[in-house]
This record gives structure tokens, C-alpha cells and sequence, in this order.
């Protein structure tokens, strides 16, 4: 146990000496009696700029997270298109070769619902990506020499470092209008073209109205021309523009309280709070009156955004006009709520301690064993467990894309795990054979549902053994033995899990063949040696993952297979020298050829891993 562990111990131990109730019961009439009181000398006009100055703090909290919110939707998207330009320019991936390019863009498009397109453009201005069309996927192949906004896009990109968004454009492929992000494409300092990615503003629409949380707001994003990039009750408005005017302006989005935007305030919320970041004012118009709170932001385009909230008036007085009644009425109640301040801190006691309980599996990452928690009698202590309840899903849907076992490992292990260094690991790369023919005859749902299940399968054999999944590339996957665990069998891990990966293919194609449906078969290269393992990434996004010509040779072993595969097989699994060499005697290996793998210098020895001679059981991982 570690000092502060032992620290935090000590001190809960002497905070259980005083009891619970005893101390709300104590801290919550303390509290009434000092708030009850001091209500007293409030005038109604302080009143009213306290009111203003919490409606003013209120909308800077949601206008703050409303763009916190926006930016991690957008997030997805930078990270796939930044994914895309490492794979390019690391030479693991040519967009040349059209239909395996396809087949990662297409997996792209199915992990990632808010891209309506996304594709590469070359120097030369010709284009090959994928979009969302109305009837469905559509290939993207053409030249958009002399388009100005190509030029624009190239010329930025040629003289630009880094990744940007640059504002919304209207598709005439996919008759949609779209945010628009680019990232330049160098390979070894020669710039090469720019892979863009189109945002859909119906997704982004939806996004907002479902973070929104109030059916009295009504969240919008602006242009600095004050036309309607996304409204959290019109998605499908700001869908009816064309090339030559992709937006809708305040006035034609069909809602009348935004349309008041840019008539002068009749009150400036500012002066209730001179130091806000956010914007707020009061507008009227005839009968009609609505409070807006706003914030410009640069960054998704070459001009500031405008993102904002707004409000029917008469919802806000309804919210903070009983006040003054309240204050009234606590006068009355102070001797009572203090009477009752003993039952209730039994009441609150009871639920905490249950929270404290299920806070505990949090902690250990057991966040199947956590349950929600129920409902009580108090409001606050339901909107705790609301809270709590929330964060508990939203850990469930983290728990799906972080590996539990990586986590649970770094968390063991601690410090120690995080410095990189230099690892003897075994990597394995797979890949479905024929992808492109299967996407083609399924819908993105099934096709999405398909690669599910075969995932699930893969993870399910390489987790068996011990074995980190490091990500899922288009139809691929990589994973790797050996890091952050020392495994010094790292390399029969690997062999056994893409043994009983195999046969779980064969159940499962078995099973497919009885429903009508094609066989999956797979392709996997194992390779074994040093690579450099730890966090990488920026300080803000990091992945626990390893680099280094290890995993590049698995890669291109992997797709040696294409030349050794034979129709009625599920898979072939290709093996180096150096991973044959770490094997027992009980493994089937088939010598294949000798070559020099591209990027390296020596000739490597190529073997099939045809299965074990005996029925030794697998090792449970460490």
C-alpha cells in the first residue's frame, strides 16, 4: 500500500468516529440558521442582481459546455483523418491502391456516423474518398483542378504545419453541406496533398439538441455573417441550402426567437457580471422577448463562430421571479428546518453510504459489479445519483473503447508503466480477406454489426492469452504480447491465441454457411523483436501503444498471406524466423520462403503456423 493510500486510511478511519447524522445534523442547522438569517438584510433589489448574476453565471456554464460538447464530437473526426495521414505518410497505407484505401475509409465511415465524407486529394487536385450520398455510400473519384476551393484547401495545406478546420462547404457529390477539416499529407518532408474530412451539420444539429438536457433552450451555432451552421430545433432546415448559399440565415431557420438576435439589447446581462465570457442579453420585440447568452470562438474556421443559447423571458422570470417569496418563506420555516435538519441527515446518511459502497467498484474498475443507484426522498441526493448513474453509463461506453486489462494493468503497476522504453514483444496484424466484396453487399448497419462480431471473436482469443488489442484499423486489428506485463512466452501467446482464433472462425463460418451467409477468412502475420513501448501522443490524448520496425514487419508479413492463402481456407497465419524460433516443439510450423521484408536490409524467414501436435492447454495471462 502506498503512503498516501495508507494516509487516506488513517483519515477515514477518524472521521467514522463521529457519526454521519450527527455531523449533518450539526452542519445542516448550523448552516440554515447562518443562511436564514443573513437573508434577512437582502433587500428585493439585491435580490434581483443576485438572481441576474446567477442567470448570468448559468449561461456561461451552458454556453461553456455546449462548446466543450461540440469540440469532442468534432474530436472523432480529427482523430480518424489524422490517423489516415500517419498510415500515409508511414507508407502503411497508399491511397493508390483504391479498394484497400476504400476498405479503411469504409470502416472509418461505419466507427464514425458524424463524417459524411472523407478522401484524399492529391497535389495534382484529383480527389478518391468515400461519402454518405442520399441512397447510401457513394465512391468519390474525380479532379477538381481549378476548383477554388481546392486550390484554397492545397495552398493552406502546402504552407501549413498542422491540422485545421476551415469553416462549411457545400457538396455537390453529396448534395450536403459539410465542416470542413483538412490535415496536410508530408512523407519524409515532401508534401504530398491533404486528406480532408466533411463533418454532416444534420449530425451536429442532432448532437446539440440531445446535449441540450432542456426543451426550453434552444442551443444554435452562427457564422460571423450570422447564418445558421446548426439549430438544436431545425436540424433538417439547415439541410435546405445549395452551392451557392449552403446556410440558412436567422430568418429563414423558422425560428422567430432567433431571429431577435441581432436587434439591439434592451438590457446587457454584462453589467450583472462585468468579468463573464459569455454574452448575455435581453431582446424584445413587441410581445416577444427572449434572453440570449452567447460566446464567439475561433478555430472550426478562418472567422470567429457564435455559439449561443437562448430563452422565452417569461421561462427565465418563472425560474428566478419566486425569490423574493422564497426568502419570505424561510423566515417562517427557520425554526421547523431546524427541527427536521436530525431525520434528515439520517435520510441523506443512508444513500451515501450506498454511494460510498458502489464508488468503491468504481474505483477498482468493476463497472459491471457497480449498480445504479435508486431513488430517495431528496432531490439533491437524486440528482447525485442521477449524476452518479450517468457517469456509471458513460463509464460502461468508456470501459467498451478503452482495454479494461491494459487500464487494470497501468493502474497495478503504476508509475513504472508510464516512461517508454525499448520491449522484446511479439506483434500480430489481421486482416479480412475480400472486405471490400462483403462491405459491398451489406448496409453500414450490417456491416458495422459484421465487423462486431468478428472483433468480438479476435478480442476474445487474443485476451485469452494475455494479448492487448491496439486498434482497430478499417477490417484490421493489431495487438501485441510482451508490454506492460513482462511475458517472457510472448511469442506462444500469440501463436495460441491465433490457433483458437482460427477455430472459433471455423464455428462461426460453419454457422454462417447454415444462415446463407459468405465465410470470414483471415490473413495474420506474428512477428517478434524490439519496439519502443509506452504513452505516445499529445499531453492532452494519449495512447498506451508501441512503434518501431517490429510492427511494420508484422504488417508486411501479414500480407505475404495473399500469396500463400488457398480458397476453402478460414485463415493463414504467417510467422518470421524470429517468432518460429521462440516456439516449442509442439507448434506445426511450414518453412514458405526467405525474403527481405520491405525496409530492411536482411532476408527474413517466413513460416506457416499450421497448429499444435499435442493438446496442451493454453496459459491463463498474467
Amino acid at each position: 500500500m502506498s503512503e498516501r493510500e495508507g494516509e487516506s486510511d488513517k483519515l477515514a478511519r477518524r472521521v467514522r468516529s463521529c457519526p454521519m447524522s450527527l455531523a449533518l445534523a450539526i452542519g445542516f442547522g448550523a448552516l440554515i440558521a447562518v443562511a436564514v438569517g443573513a437573508t434577512l438584510w437582502i433587500s428585493l433589489s439585491a435580490a434581483k442582481d443576485n438572481a441576474l448574476r446567477m442567470l448570468s453565471s448559468a449561461g456561461e456554464t451552458l454556453v461553456n459546455g455546449m462548446i466543450e460538447n461540440v469540440e469532442d464530437h468534432l474530436y472523432g473526426a480529427e482523430n480518424q483523418v489524422a490517423f489516415l495521414v500517419e498510415l500515409i505518410a508511414e507508407r502503411e497505407l497508399d491511397p493508390g491502391n483504391e479498394d484497400k484505401f476504400a476498405d479503411v475509409l469504409l470502416g472509418i465511415l461505419g466507427a464514425a456516423p458524424e463524417i459524411l465524407g472523407i478522401g484524399f486529394i492529391r497535389e495534382d487536385s484529383r480527389i478518391f474518398g468515400l461519402g454518405r450520398g442520399r441512397e447510401g455510400i457513394v465512391r468519390i473519384r474525380a479532379s477538381w483542378e481549378g476548383d477554388p476551393r481546392t486550390r484554397y484547401w492545397l495552398d493552406w495545406a502546402r504552407a501549413s504545419q498542422s491540422a485545421a478546420w476551415l469553416g462549411v462547404t457545400w457538396s455537390k457529390i453529396l448534395e450536403r453541406p459539410g465542416i470542413v477539416y483538412v490535415n496536410p499529407v508530408r512523407r519524409g518532408g515532401e508534401f504530398l496533398g491533404v486528406m480532408i474530412g466533411l463533418v454532416s451539420l444534420e449530425s451536429l444539429s442532432e448532437f446539440i439538441a440531445d446535449t441540450s438536457g432542456d426543451t426550453q433552450l434552444a442551443t444554435f451555432i452562427l457564422t460571423g455573417s450570422r447564418q445558421v451552421i446548426a439549430h438544436a430545433n431545425s436540424p433538417e432546415r439547415v439541410l435546405q441550402g445549395g452551392p451557392d448559399r449552403p446556410l440558412p440565415t436567422i430568418q429563414s431557420i423558422g425560428d422567430p426567437s432567433l431571429a431577435l438576435f441581432t436587434l439591439p439589447a434592451e438590457y446587457n446581462l454584462r453589467e450583472a457580471r462585468p468579468d463573464a465570457e459569455v454574452e448575455g442579453k435581453l431582446v424584445r420585440d413587441g410581445d416577444l422577448a427572449v434572453v440570449f447568452f452567447y460566446r464567439d470562438v475561433f478555430g472550426f474556421a478562418p472567422d470567429a463562430w457564435t455559439f449561443g443559447i437562448h430563452a422565452p423571458l417569461a421561462e427565465v422570470e418563472r425560474a428566478f421571479g419566486s425569490l423574493p417569496v422564497a426568502l419570505l418563506i424561510g423566515l417562517s420555516i427557520l425554526g421547523v428546518a431546524i427541527l427536521l435538519a436530525i431525520l434528515l441527515s439520517r435520510m441523506i446518511a443512508l444513500p451515501l453510504s450506498r454511494f460510498a459502497a458502489v464508488s468503491g467498484a468504481v474505483r477498482q474498475l468493476e463497472i459491471s459489479r457497480a449498480q445504479p443507484l435508486g431513488p430517495t426522498y431528496l432531490r439533491e441526493i437524486n440528482r447525485a445519483a442521477d449524476a452518479y448513474n450517468a457517469m456509471l453509463n458513460a463509464l460502461r461506453w468508456f470501459e467498451i473503447y478503452l482495454p479494461k486489462q491494459l487500464v487494470t494493468r497501468l493502474m497495478r503497476q503504476g508509475a513504472s508503466a508510464v516512461p517508454s522504453e525499448e520491449r522484446e514483444v511479439t506483434v500480430l496484424f489481421t486482416d479480412i480477406v475480400g472486405f471490400t466484396t462483403i462491405a459491398s453487399q451489406l448496409t453500414p448497419a450490417e456491416l458495422a454489426d459484421l465487423l462486431n462480431e468478428h472483433f468480438g471473436l479476435l478480442a476474445e482469443a487474443i485476451e485469452s492469452e494475455g494479448g492487448t488489442i491496439d486498434k482497430y484499423i478499417g477490417d484490421s486489428v493489431m495487438a501485441f504480447w510482451g508490454a506492460p506485463d513482462d511475458q517472457p512466452d510472448h511469442a506462444e501467446r500469440a501463436a495460441r491465441a491465433m490457433i483458437a482464433a482460427e477455430r472459433a472462425l471455423d464455428s462461426a463460418n460453419r454457422r454462417r454457411a447454415s444462415e446463407g451467409l459468405l465465410p470470414l477468412c483471415i490473413r495474420a502475420g506474428l512477428h517478434s523483436g524490439p519496439a519502443i513501448v509506452g504513452n505516445i501522443g499529445a499531453p492532452g490524448r494519449v495512447n498506451y501503444t508501441l512503434i518501431g520496425d517490429t510492427v511494420n514487419a508484422a504488417q508486411r508479413i501479414e500480407a505475404l498471406g495473399k500469396g500463400h492463402m488457398k480458397d476453402h481456407e478460414t485463415a493463414i497465419v504467417l510467422v518470421s524466423g524470429e517468432v518460429a524460433e521462440r516456439l516449442d516443439a509442439g507448434f506445426e510450423l511450414v518453412p514458405l520462403e526467405e525474403l527481405v521484408l520491405r525496409g530492411r536490409s536482411q532476408p527474413t524467414k517466413i513460416f506457416r503456423l499450421a497448429g499444435r501436435r499435442d493438446s496442451v492447454a493454453a496459459s491463463q495471462p498474467s
